[in-house]
């Protein structure tokens, strides 16, 4: 890994820093949501090429006692570079997340592609069993700000990547 000036970190490739990164804003329904994973929900929502499908506020304020919050996200159409990025960094922060004292866990999961779309059938979970998870939302807030990279493919012509 190299500095956040858009140095290699992909063989043969460029990144864009998170400082760089226009954030995503997409319509979703977060009047639906439990209020308690509403700003959770929405960092989730700006990192490019996923969304937030569903959520629950699990054990906070008395909602479901004894189980942990929760969100559900998947790629935002059809899986881009800059999804795979976003969930990667996603599941990569598990370990940080416990080391800053977070009883959590990232899950993966599918339903058979030949009844929802090949590439679209697979989804993702984080959970977590003790803190808030708007202290989540802002951990993952600074992180994301610290370490996240993206593709860089301004400029990329699809044919060059085959030889």
């Amino acid at each position: 890994m190299t500095d956040a000036e858009g140095d290699d970190h992909l063989e043969g490739g460029k990144v864009i820093a998170a400082k760089d990164i226009q954030w995503e804003t997409k319509d979703v329904p977060y009047d639906q949501f439990d209020p308690e994973m509403v700003e959770l929900c929405r960092v989730i929502n700006e990192f490019p090429g996923i969304v937030t499908s569903s959520s629950c506020q699990g054990f906070l304020d008395d909602h479901r006692p004894g189980n942990p919050w929760h969100v559900y996200f998947e790629c935002h159409g059809l899986p881009s570079l800059e999804g795979y990025a976003s969930i990667e960094f996603l599941v990569y922060l598990k370990r940080e997340a416990r080391a800053d004292g977070f009883d959590m866990d990232v899950g993966v999961s599918a339903s058979a592609p030949v009844l929802n779309g090949v590439c679209q059938s697979m989804w993702f979970t984080i959970h977590c069993r003790n803190r808030h998870p708007n202290d989540y939302a802002a951990f993952l807030r600074k992180m994301r700000n610290e370490i996240f990279f993206i593709p860089d493919t301004r400029g990329d012509n699809p044919e060059d990547r085959h030889g």
